[in-house]
C-alpha cells in the first residue's frame, strides 16, 4: 500500500505556499481542497505538479494578497473526490513577523509595560510552536487569537 506525505510550507512573506508530496509518487490526483480560517477553496493541479512541487499564491486562490494567520487544511482528491492524502498546517508569517520585530525593537531602558508585552508576546509565540509540534489544535487557535491581540 502505497504512503503519501504532503508537505507545506509557508512563504515568509505570507504570500504564497509550496506543497509537494515527499512519500510515494501520488498518480491519480485531480484537485486540491484547502480549508483556509475563513472559506474553502478547490485547486486544480496534476500529479506532476503535487510530486514534484508547485507554489501557490493567495491570489490565485482569490483570498486577496496574503494568506492570514490561521490553521490550514490541504485535502489531496481523486476526480470523484475521493480522498489521497491531506495534511494540515499553521500558518504564522503575518503575525510572527510582527512579534519579531517588536523584540528588534526591546531595549532595557523601554518603560517596564513595554518591556512585558513584549516579552508576552515571544512567550505565545512560543507556545504556539510548541502547539504546532505536538499537535493541539485548540491550543494553537487560542494562542493566535490572544496574540493577535496583543499585536
Amino acid at each position: 500500500m502505497p504512503t503519501y506525505n504532503v508537505q507545506v510550507e509557508e512563504s515568509v512573506d505570507a504570500k504564497s505556499f509550496y506543497i509537494k508530496n515527499i512519500g510515494d509518487p501520488i498518480s491519480s490526483s485531480n484537485r486540491i481542497v484547502i480549508t483556509t480560517p475563513s472559506t474553502v477553496v478547490i485547486y486544480p493541479i496534476t500529479d506532476t505538479q503535487i510530486n514534484s512541487g508547485v507554489s501557490i499564491t493567495a491570489e490565485s486562490l482569490g483570498l486577496g494578497t496574503y494568506f492570514e494567520d490561521g490553521v490550514y487544511t490541504f485535502d489531496i482528491q481523486n476526480s470523484s473526490g475521493g480522498l489521497i492524502t491531506s495534511a494540515r498546517e499553521g500558518f504564522l508569517a503575518i503575525i510572527g513577523l510582527q512579534v519579531i520585530k517588536d523584540a528588534l525593537s526591546y531595549r532595557i531602558g523601554m518603560d517596564s509595560y513595554l518591556r512585558f508585552i513584549t516579552l508576552e508576546k515571544m512567550r505565545i509565540l512560543d507556545n504556539l510552536t510548541y502547539c504546532a509540534e505536538i499537535g493541539l489544535l485548540d491550543a494553537f487557535n487560542e494562542n493566535l487569537e490572544l496574540l493577535k491581540k496583543l499585536v
